[in-house]
């Protein structure tokens, strides 16, 4: 939108440099040219310009009159299409002066739509800078999530590993019979035994010592 704004303000800036280069007061024919060219946008110019063809055309009239140029008809009209000719010049050069305003500010008018659009890319540059640096840092903490997940897998799994016991228990359909006997031999049993029965034998000793000394009392 701004860059149609700024297109028709040049094209309108170069229409205005065009016209007001046709637009002249140097001699006779560049300000009849100039006034034939503003008579259509200033009224009063119109006004004075239809003054002065009137003013010219009685002269000339006169003139093809066979008046000689010293009559003072003659005279009488030229000065008037002298003065007529000078009101006409300063209302062209007005307009000339007033037409320069309206290019200038219209100079000023693209100059500042131009600051505007170079405004305006600048921002979508930095908005399109910023938004590259949002997606790579995106990106980066998407990929640290990543990380962090994968992390927290293999945590877990070596956690799990090690509560597992290194030498697994392989349970069978059926039972199988050691080679090796339950009990540990002979040897094993009678030790128990004269063990388990000593303490027995001391009591049992001990019984019949206290036995013996209430059935046979010392002599005194």
């Amino acid at each position: 939108m701004l860059d149609k704004q700024m297109d028709q303000a040049e094209r309108l800036r170069d229409e205005m440099e065009i016209e007001l280069k046709r637009l002249s007061v140097s001699d006779r024919e560049s300000m009849l040219a100039s006034a034939e060219i503003l008579k259509d946008s200033s009224d009063y110019v119109r006004r004075i310009y239809e003054r002065f063809l009137l003013r010219e055309s009685e002269l000339n009239a006169l003139k093809s009159a066979g008046l000689a140029k010293e009559h003072p008809k003659i005279k009488h009209y030229q000065s008037q299409v002298t003065d007529v000719q000078q009101v006409l010049q300063k209302a062209i050069v007005k307009e000339i002066e007033a037409f320069q305003a309206r290019k200038n500010l219209q100079d000023k008018r693209v100059e500042e739509l131009k600051k505007r659009v170079s405004s305006n890319q600048a921002d979508s540059t930095n908005k399109a800078r910023l938004l590259q640096e949002f997606n790579i840092a995106r990106e980066e903490y998407q990929s640290a999530v990543k990380a962090k997940e994968q992390m927290a897998v293999r945590y877990d799994t070596e956690k799990t590993k090690i509560k597992i016991p290194a030498k697994h228990v392989i349970v069978h359909d059926t039972p199988e019979q050691s080679g090796v006997p339950v009990t540990r031999g002979r040897e094993f049993v009678a030790t128990l035994a004269t063990v388990c029965s000593l303490p027995f034998a001391i009591g049992l000793g001990i019984m019949l010592m206290y036995l013996a000394e209430l059935a046979l009392p010392r002599r005194g």
